[in-house]
């Protein structure tokens, strides 16, 4: 009996001991809910980018990746504390109206136009066009989701005069991420409009090939974090510190040694 009571004591003892010896959980980390496009997410761009910062100021940034329609929805309704998107019009509206406190330039890249890979590339965007519109060469998946992506083509199709609203049955939209959309362009050879670091990352495309890439279809990139008397509970002092981490020098310089493959993804902006 007394054995019985030694142990128990001993083990009692000892669980205290190791309880007070215990080191006490780290505090939670800060966290910045970023909210981003597709492309930032499906070129690799933020997980090479995001431990740099955290490391550095020991902040976590959550990231909720759609696009830019749904990310700028998800900003008003107070869900994330700052926008990393690519739909320059939409943005400039958001700082007019208040919700933005500004836009911050972060880098760009470029649009390609890719389609199956039994066809010769184009040197002329407008020859190009044409020759889709006419339905000569297939499919055309358009995203269809409100995405910079999808701004960026019914720009480019404004921009020659063309209405998407009118074409026929060689358009038709996809409704998914950048990645999804390609992934179904691969496998029915249709062809499709997407960034040049998002392409050059994707594994799945070995019926397409480059059918345009030049530079009348620009993509850029801007920060903004939002305004926290306008949109309730925002993070401004973590959305403002890594606004600056971006556009300044350690930011620009990770963007710009990001590489997939040899290529440079994405160029960072050069401030006068």
């Amino acid at each position: 009996m007394l054995v019985r009571f030694t142990i128990a004591t001993w083990i009692c003892v000892s669980s205290i001991i190791a309880w007070l010896l215990w080191p006490e959980p780290e505090a939670d980390k800060r966290s910045l809910r970023l909210g981003s496009t597709t492309s930032t997410q499906d070129s690799g761009l933020l997980d090479y980018l995001l431990p740099i910062y955290e490391l550095e100021t020991g902040v976590q940034v959550l990231v909720i990746a759609k696009g830019t329609g749904a990310v700028i929805r998800d900003g008003l309704a107070g869900q994330v504390d700052a926008l990393l998107v690519h739909n320059r019009k939409l943005e400039d509206n958001l700082v007019d109206q208040g919700y933005a406190l500004n836009r911050l330039p972060i880098m760009s890249n470029n649009f390609l136009i890719v389609g199956s890979s039994e066809f010769r590339g184009y040197e002329n965007l407008a020859g190009l066009l044409r020759v889709l519109a006419s339905g000569q060469r297939g499919l055309f998946l358009s995203r269809g989701d409100n995405s910079g992506t999808h701004a960026a083509e019914i720009e480019m199709w404004s921009s020659f005069n063309y209405d998407p609203h009118n074409f026929s049955d060689w358009y038709s939209k996809t409704g998914t991420g950048m990645g999804q959309t390609l992934i179904t362009a691969n496998s029915n050879r249709s062809a499709t409009l997407v960034d040049s670091a998002t392409w050059a990352r994707h594994g799945d495309k070995d019926k397409l090939r480059i059918w345009y890439s030049g530079h009348e279809l620009p993509n850029d990139y801007g920060y903004l974090a939002l305004n926290p008397n306008v949109v309730s509970g925002v993070q401004n002092e973590l959305a403002t510190d890594f606004g600056n981490w971006l556009a300044g020098p350690t930011g620009q310089a990770a963007i710009g040694n990001y590489l997939i493959g040899d290529m440079q993804a994405f160029l960072p902006h050069k401030t006068p």
